[in-house]
């Protein structure tokens, strides 16, 4: 019986031992993963920032464009709605003055034109 209750010992000792190599080793493992988790969330961070710094690069270059376009676009408008008014304006003068035309055609020449 003593011989038992030895080997019994010897045995939970053995497991004690096994045990505590696991939560060591478990620990480290633990401990490694969260480092290289960690860094790889630091890998995968840069590499979206550095995306995402680029593409506001490329919207501050579209919209830089965009914007010259449509100053561009504008003077454009400004210009042909500046000689439409002129335009308008010559008319209305023409018109005017041939129908003083017509008036004087008429009372001097007693000719109306339609």
């Amino acid at each position: 019986m003593l011989y038992l209750a030895e080997s019994n010992l010897t045995i939970n000792f053995k497991q004690n031992r096994i045990n505590v190599y696991m939560a060591r080793t478990q620990n480290i493992n633990l401990n490694n993963i969260e480092k290289l988790l960690s860094q790889q969330t630091m890998v995968i961070l840069n590499a979206v920032d550095k995306k995402i710094n680029g593409l506001e690069n490329k919207i501050n270059k579209f919209e830089e464009k965009t914007n010259k376009n449509f100053d561009k676009l504008t003077t454009l408008i400004d210009k042909f709605v500046n000689l439409y008014t002129k335009q308008e304006q010559e008319f209305k003068i023409m018109k005017y003055e041939l129908n003083q035309i017509k008036k004087v055609i008429k009372d001097k020449l007693g000719i109306e034109i339609a």
